[in-house]
C-alpha cells in the first residue's frame, strides 16, 4: 500500500495521539530527572516538579480531582 493512502486513512483524532505522547514522554523524563537530583543532592524527590504544564500556567488542563483534561491539554499544546 503507497504511503499516501495509508496517511489518507489517518483521522484527526489519530493526530492527536502523537503530540499527547511527546507530552507523556516529556513529563516521565521530567519527573526522572527530579528524582535524580533529589538523590544526589538530597533535595525534595517530589515528581510534581517536574510536571508540565503546572497548574499555574494552565488550570484549564487539570480536572476539579486533579486528573487531566486531555482535551484542554491537548489545545493547550497547540497553543504553545
Amino acid at each position: 500500500m503507497p504511503v499516501d493512502a495509508v496517511i489518507d486513512d489517518v483521522k484527526d483524532e489519530d493526530w492527536k495521539e502523537f503530540p499527547l505522547w511527546l507530552w507523556e514522554f516529556h513529563n516521565h523524563i521530567a519527573a526522572r530527572i527530579v528524582q535524580v537530583k533529589a538523590r544526589r543532592d538530597g533535595g525534595r524527590d517530589d515528581e510534581i516538579i517536574g510536571i508540565w504544564p503546572g497548574t499555574e500556567v494552565c488550570f484549564s488542563c487539570y480536572n476539579i480531582d486533579g486528573s487531566w483534561n486531555m482535551e484542554e491539554l491537548y489545545a493547550f499544546l497547540e497553543k504553545t
